[in-house]
């Protein structure tokens, strides 16, 4: 593929008209997308391409997306869709209102591309440096930890968020290891409920209480057709072993009826992401955190 300087220096003047006036000065994707010129450009990524070929996507793009795809912990086809529908995004991109995105493998083939050139850490640099000049990172700085209070690098989620991003998490692998099982057993409905991150910051308390049933109910159903047909290894996986445990913790069922159990749900014990079973909630003389002592 070649490399094609399609960058746009400037945002969009219909983007960044919108993009000023709902985005707070401060928002971090308002920050990209003002002072994104002074870290990222297209030349940088002149090795990785040939001189010859299909015109590639922007690096700068994906790279971008790639970031952002860290920060809110979301899969390629996710950050495919987000690039096209969030103003914050296409403001930071540099994108028009009106682009319509491109396919999420290739976020994929790009992370593969800077692999075989040995440059990952291409991104990192270019950003690290960038920090450093703002301020935001002092050069041969030291940082003190308290090694009895580590917060982990997840996101903080409730019951029901860490109940859906269970589900999410455990359909994306077994999709990935079994896919001939999961398109005949599971429900294109039942994907759909739960194959993109779902946030319930906009639902009332009642709401709140429903949805934590119907995903109660949702995992049993799950996990009755993992135990009665999936292959072995798909058993195996971390992420149906953590969806087991958390089901456990969360939710009772007996006689067929499915129950939320009383909060607080919390101890050593207890998960709180998915992405990190070892991240747990702990607290301290009034401070708590999900983290590692």
């Amino acid at each position: 593929m070649s490399l094609q300087d399609d960058w746009h220096m400037e945002i969009p003047d219909e983007t960044a008209a919108v993009g000023r006036k709902i985005l707070e000065k401060n928002d971090p994707y308002r920050l990209v997308g003002d002072r994104v010129n002074a870290f990222l450009r297209v030349k940088d990524f002149v090795s990785l391409y040939s001189e010859l070929g299909r015109g590639a996507i922007c690096p700068i793009i994906l790279s971008l997306i790639t970031l952002f795809q860290f920060l809110e912990n979301i899969p390629d086809r996710v950050a495919a869709k987000w690039a096209v529908t969030r103003l914050d995004w296409k403001y930071a991109l540099h994108l028009p209102l009106t682009w319509t995105g491109f396919d999420h493998s290739n976020l994929s083939n790009f992370r593969d591309r800077l692999i075989e050139h040995g440059e990952e850490r291409l991104v990192f640099e270019k950003v690290l440096e960038w920090a450093r000049a703002l301020g935001f990172v002092k050069k041969h700085g030291k940082q003190r930890t308290d090694s009895t209070h580590i917060i982990a690098c997840v996101e903080r989620l409730g019951r029901l968020e860490l109940a859906w991003e269970t589900l999410r998490t455990a359909l994306r692998a077994i999709e990935e290891r079994a896919p001939r099982w999961y398109g005949e057993v599971i429900p294109a409905a039942f994907h759909q409920a739960y194959a993109e991150r779902q946030s319930d910051w906009r639902l009332n308390k009642e709401e709140v209480k429903t949805k934590m049933k119907e995903a109660g109910g949702d995992g049993f159903w799950l996990l009755d057709r993992l135990d009665e047909s999936a292959p072995e290894e798909v058993l195996r996986l971390a992420e149906v072993e953590t969806l087991q445990e958390v089901w456990e913790q969360q939710f009772k069922r007996k006689d067929g009826k499915v129950t939320v159990r009383k909060p607080p749900i919390k101890g050593k014990g207890v998960i709180q992401t998915p992405h990190d079973r070892d991240a747990r909630w702990a607290d301290k003389r009034g401070d708590d955190w999900v983290g590692y002592r």
